[in-house]
């Protein structure tokens, strides 16, 4: 089923990690709780059958430093399947930490476009922002 409907875009955050207290990000909060699967699944799920939103924009930080990233997208992928609806995603990952498996996953999901970022490992960067280059 091809879904008529206007590709209008709706942005979310999935938050399924953790946001670090740093002193730049004036709304971070000390204590961030993390989203589960299934609420960001009711979220998509209601802004489509409600608004006929088909297009999502994840506005996370990097959405595959998450170990939860791939069952989401599998998730996403199956609630799609089940309500003949192709959803088109897009969103930010950490290149470095990128892998063909969670490429995969985001692409059976509905990601057409991604937006990769890479840490800068400088000093005097992270002195700046408070960061540690603590990164796996």
């Amino acid at each position: 089923m091809v879904d008529e409907r206007p590709h209008s875009l709706r942005s979310l955050a999935a938050r399924l990690s953790v946001v670090l207290r740093w002193p730049f990000v004036a709304y971070a909060p000390a204590y961030f709780a993390t989203r589960t699967t299934q609420s960001i699944i009711d979220e998509l799920v209601e802004l489509y059958r409600t608004y006929g939103f088909i297009a999502f924009m994840f506005y996370d930080d990097e959405l595959n430093v998450s170990k939860t990233m791939v069952e989401l997208m599998n998730a996403i992928a199956n609630k799609q399947q089940e309500l003949g609806v192709q959803w088109r995603l897009r969103g930010f990952i950490k290149a470095e930490l990128f892998t063909e498996s969670q490429a995969a996953a985001m692409y059976r999901a509905g990601f057409r476009q991604i937006i990769g970022g890479f840490r800068n490992r400088a000093p005097l960067g992270y002195s700046k922002t408070s960061k540690s280059a603590l990164t796996p």
